[in-house]
């Protein structure tokens, strides 16, 4: 990209453009706005002369802190969606096994050893592996994550002191979460 692209996409002249690029001058307010939105950066990664890490480059809202209720949402999202996927696609060949069924000599085969043998006749070993080892994954991704979900639920809170009478502590702490 040219001074020249840059200055017409900001509505500015080229000089200005130099002059920003050599620390003549700053940008004013509207136009550090301007390019943040054009280079899709933070405003502090315009501003700020050292950057500690490329996460400050990301655009705001794209990059997920660890141990978040919305990471752990999309981890047990991911886990679900590759169990689907996995046993689907199982589903799928059995399926695809009984409407085309290979040719067996003359052998009656139950409808599992019948699925074995249109595995290992198509070649689709390989397949099976990798739609087992994505469904085994997904619940292990799943399960991981709820599991941290529960052990990070909230933090006990000492009972209120100006519960009403009658009242019990619980009631006076409404919606506190206990952890048991």
């Amino acid at each position: 990209m040219t001074q020249e692209e840059l200055a017409a996409a900001l509505d500015v002249s080229h000089q200005s453009i130099s002059k920003w690029e050599s620390g003549q001058t700053m940008p004013g307010l509207d136009k550090i706005l301007l390019l943040s939105d054009f280079f899709g950066v933070s405003t502090d990664y315009l501003l700020k002369d050292a950057i500690e890490s490329d996460a400050a480059i990301a655009a705001p809202g794209l990059v997920l802190e660890r141990n978040t209720p919305e990471r752990r949402s999309l981890l047990v999202s991911l886990g679900l969606f590759m169990i689907v996927a996995g046993c689907g696609g199982i589903l799928f060949l059995w399926i695809h096994s009984v409407l085309y069924p290979p040719y067996t000599m003359g052998r009656t085969l139950n409808p599992l050893r019948m699925f074995l043998f249109y595995i290992r006749y198509t070649g689709k070993e390989d397949w099976i592996l990798v739609l087992a080892a994505s469904a085994v994954a997904g619940a292990g991704i799943s399960l991981l994550a709820r599991r941290r979900n529960k052990t990070q639920v909230g933090v006990k809170r000492a009972p209120a002191a100006s519960a009403r009478p009658g009242e019990n502590a619980d009631e006076a702490t409404s919606g506190a979460v206990r952890k048991e």
